[in-house]
């Protein structure tokens, strides 16, 4: 046999073996398909949503209201804006609006909001994360900076007289001032903002969040909260509350005189993404019971677990740290207890599209608490999950 009818032979081989995977798994090229036209719809979403904030550039720098200028939804928009592929074209405007975050910087100790003081750890961790995201070369003295006081924020044996006992110890609050009540929000958004700015693995700030986080967790194998204040009962969930001793869902008072704290969604993905910044592996059980609580209680109607009445509240924010989340943790579906597989990336996609405005923007139409009336910040939390369903069903799995 010649050269040409070997070459011919291989290639009838080739055809077949192709043929044959296609009949016996057909959904190998239709997915691929199907990611690609979710992938093109969610581009789009971004594109709108960019160009919506973009109109709403002020001249002194800040992104949004004009009247009340805030350098934390503007920190969360440029954040939001330059982890996209738009961030080379509204550049110039990304650095007028880290500008106008600079100028908000208390010069004594870094933070940043300085005439919004009850917010300033907050506001701090949001200027972390909009100059990791923007630049960070050009913003490499900031980053330091602004690390060193996120890290010099927590309460823990470093920073203060608190010891791993104290139910604080670990976590983060709005600010450094008067009564110290750590919550998981701001600990979820300072461990982001550090995580963004390259923290060192093992700094004693992570494994001190780690002590907060496992107390914020509903789950007996993990949780030491009834030791850290009596009366408490640990429920047994996987999900996470508000802080140690504190939920925004209804709390439940046992016959045995104690009460237990229920979780809800988004601080259950917040615990999920904090606990795998904090270099805790997926496969850990800390990690799988989030998921457990997750794959019980997928929604993307409501955040689960807050009281009917409230469901809504908070919703966009629910999605960003659910997409950011479930992409950091590396899966493509969940299969929930009662038997679906979801790919959650391409359903939350198609859902943000649905919800979205014409103009671009998004805005929470159910309630207007936690600031998700304002169609400049709730487009940011849009913006963030986009970029991450993007993210994960762009990633080859």
């Amino acid at each position: 046999m010649n050269k040409k009818s070997l070459d011919l032979a291989n290639l009838k081989i080739i055809f077949a073996f192709i043929i044959a995977v296609l009949l016996v798994n057909p959904v190998a090229v239709y997915s691929a398909d199907k990611n690609e036209k979710a992938i093109k719809e969610i581009d789009q979403q971004i594109e709108k949503g960019v160009k919506y904030l973009m109109t709403r550039a002020n001249k002194d720098g800040s992104i949004g209201n004009p009247k009340q200028p805030n350098p934390g939804i503007t920190g969360l928009i440029v954040a939001a804006v330059a982890k996209t592929s738009l961030k080379g074209k509204y550049k110039k405007d990304l650095i007028s609006a880290a500008d106008f975050i600079l100028k908000t910087k208390n010069p004594k100790d870094h933070s940043y909001g300085k005439n919004f003081i009850q917010f300033s750890n907050y506001f701090t961790s949001v200027a972390l994360l909009a100059f990791t995201s923007l630049d960070k070369e050009k913003y490499k003295e900031e980053i330091k900076n602004t690390q060193n006081y996120l890290k010099g924020a927590q309460f823990s044996k470093e920073n203060g007289n608190y010891k791993k006992g104290d139910w604080q110890y670990g976590g983060f609050d709005y600010n450094k001032e008067g009564k110290a009540d750590p919550d998981l929000n701001n600990t979820g958004f300072a461990l982001m903002a550090l995580k963004a700015s390259d923290l060192k693995k093992d700094d004693k700030a992570w494994k001190n969040a780690v002590v907060f986080l496992q107390r914020v967790q509903n789950s007996p194998e993990v949780s030491d909260l009834d030791k850290s204040i009596k009366g408490t009962k640990v429920l047994n969930d996987g999900g996470a509350m508000y802080y140690p001793g504190n939920t925004k869902g209804k709390e439940i008072k046992n016959s045995d005189g104690t009460t237990s704290y229920p979780s809800y969604g988004s601080m259950t993905y917040t615990l999920m993404q904090s606990y795998l910044f904090a270099g805790i592996p997926k496969d850990d059980i800390r990690v799988k019971e989030t998921m457990r609580y997750v794959k019980n209680n997928f929604s993307l109607v409501t955040n689960p677990g807050l009281p009917a009445k409230q469901a809504k509240q908070g919703l966009y924010n629910y999605y960003r740290i659910m997409a950011e989340a479930l992409n950091t943790l590396g899966e493509t579906k969940i299969e929930t207890n009662k038997g679906r597989r979801i790919i959650w990336a391409k359903e939350l996609g198609e859902h943000l599209g649905k919800l979205q405005l014409p103009n671009g923007s998004w805005v929470n139409k159910e309630s207007e608490r936690w600031l998700e009336g304002d169609p400049d910040l709730v487009t940011a939390y849009a913006l963030f999950a986009l970029v991450a369903c993007k993210s994960n069903l762009s990633a080859k799995n």
